[in-house]
């Protein structure tokens, strides 16, 4: 009997988003903006398990263990479809985006225990995560800036949502971050380096609650763009927001 080859492991983690001051300048209708935030554990985590492919083997099963489901996705069948028809178009996106190599066959693992829905960029941490397996398996790699951008297409392009680019950013890079946005969605990211002793106590201080009410973020962007769209850039609300993320860095930084 042939020995079936072991299968190589690849394990990826992407943090959540907390503190997000100066968000919503890091959106289209902002124009250009800042954001300071925090990307904290724990977030989403994905575990690829990949070996050759042979004759009728699934060339992806992609496992949600928070939903418990198993689903088959093949990227020559789902190619040419809206991510949207399949179960989890997030993920079938996301696939879409970064295509698995067409001599493997993958399993993929994702789960995250933060609830869906709690406003800390839950949906990007998993994109992040996901792209970044993937990336694991082919030459080259993506930096962090490229694996955000591609989190970021997969929402605001293939499925057309409103989102900023803030999320993604924090879940690429981790740790404290001050962001800024030049012109949407072009943006730089500063990492914020704290003495040991400030860090500590900042995670000794810091509670985030969730009061069990879920929420979707494109539905919220939908409301604030209503509001804001006119306004643009030089709105003097975003011009508030922009003014808390540098008070934010300052404030951290000043110890």
């Amino acid at each position: 009997m042939a020995l079936q080859p072991s299968p190589r492991l690849i394990h990826s983690h992407a943090p959540i988003r907390i503190c997000d001051n100066g968000g919503w300048t890091d959106t289209w209708f902002a124009g250009h903006g800042a954001v300071c935030n925090i990307a904290v554990s724990p977030g989403a985590g994905v575990q690829i398990a990949a070996t050759p492919r042979t004759p009728g083997t699934p060339h992806v099963t992609l496992h949600a263990v928070n939903y418990g489901q198993h689903i088959p996705y093949e990227p020559a069948a789902w190619g040419a479809r809206p991510p949207f028809e399949h179960p989890h178009p997030l993920l079938a996106a996301a696939l879409a985006e970064i295509a698995p190599p067409d001599d493997l066959a993958l399993d993929i693992e994702i789960a995250s225990p933060i609830p869906a829905g709690a406003s800390t960029g839950t949906s990007a941490a998993v994109t992040v995560a996901l792209l970044g397996a993937l990336d694991a398996l082919h030459p080259g790699r993506r930096t962090a800036h490229e694996i955000a951008y591609a989190a970021h297409r997969v929402e605001a392009v293939r499925l057309g949502q409103q989102c900023g680019i803030q999320d993604q950013l924090a879940s690429a890079y981790g740790g404290i971050s001050y962001i800024e946005m030049m012109r949407y969605p072009h943006a730089s990211v500063s990492p914020i380096r704290l003495a040991p002793a400030l860090r500590w106590e900042l995670e000794r201080r810091l509670l985030l609650v969730f009061l069990g009410a879920a929420h979707s973020s494109w539905d919220v962007h939908g409301s604030v763009i209503a509001r804001l769209e006119q306004e643009g850039g030089a709105s003097p609300q975003l011009a508030g927001l922009r003014h808390c993320a540098a008070l934010m860095r300052d404030a951290l930084y000043a110890g």
